[in-house]
């Protein structure tokens, strides 16, 4: 797959790439190229389809997916790098594999886990962790918070902050600590792991994809 990209917009993603290297969980890159002002950024061809298009599979399936994604996501931490815009549209799924093959996409706002304060902001503000909106150094939890909302994403059929990017910072922070779709969640111990992993205090989160990936185990089988 060739992935034509504004070079000023390729970089933190071609520089992630050739950082972290191969691995199962995330789509294999094989090189760039430039052409003019544009990067092509080239990497295999994944089966499977996005997970903002797949039905809502139930809770126990919906627990073994995002477990899934923790693993990898707690791989990229250890190799180095935040990948900072974890959402549906991010993860791919291949339903045919046994067991179902969760795919890691798009590293194009990945940074180093020790970059600093982040200037500007980062991430799709439905899913970002309240901290990406800039002036912070950021940490393994804000991909715990987003890939808590991934989950309720794929619970609820409801993006964790609806029109996020509409709303005012007085507004959003109301969101963060009301969390609505969370109401639709039955499982009472399900809702208090995601409110801690949802937490916009990022010290009260878990601090590891591991520790949440642990959090989740009990809600594996239905």
């Amino acid at each position: 797959m060739d992935k034509q990209v504004p070079t000023f917009k390729a970089t933190a993603e071609i520089e992630a790439n050739e950082a972290i290297g191969p691995y199962r969980g995330w789509v294999r890159y094989h090189g760039n190229w430039r052409d003019g002002p544009f990067s092509h950024v080239v990497f295999d061809w994944s089966r499977g389809q996005m997970l903002e298009r797949v039905k809502r599979p139930g809770t126990a399936a919906s627990v073994r997916i995002v477990r899934q994604l923790l693993a990898h996501v707690g791989e990229l931490h250890r190799r180095g790098y935040l990948h900072l815009d974890l959402k549906p549209g991010n993860v791919m799924i291949d339903q045919k594999a046994r067991p179902r093959s969760v795919i890691l996409v798009d590293l194009g706002e990945a940074r180093r886990v020790d970059a600093g304060v982040l200037e500007g902001s980062s991430g799709t503000a439905e899913y970002r962790a309240p901290e990406q909106r800039g002036g912070h150094a950021l940490a393994p939890s804000a991909d715990v918070f987003a890939t808590a909302g991934i989950l309720v994403y794929l619970l609820t059929g409801e993006h964790p902050n609806p029109r996020a990017h509409k709303l005012s910072q007085s507004e959003l922070e109301a969101r963060y600590r009301e969390r609505p779709a969370l109401a639709r969640i039955e499982n009472r111990g399900l809702r208090r792991v995601l409110r801690k992993a949802l937490d916009p205090d990022p010290a009260r989160r878990y601090q590891s994809a591991a520790a949440f990936r642990r959090a989740l185990r009990p809600y594996v089988d239905p």
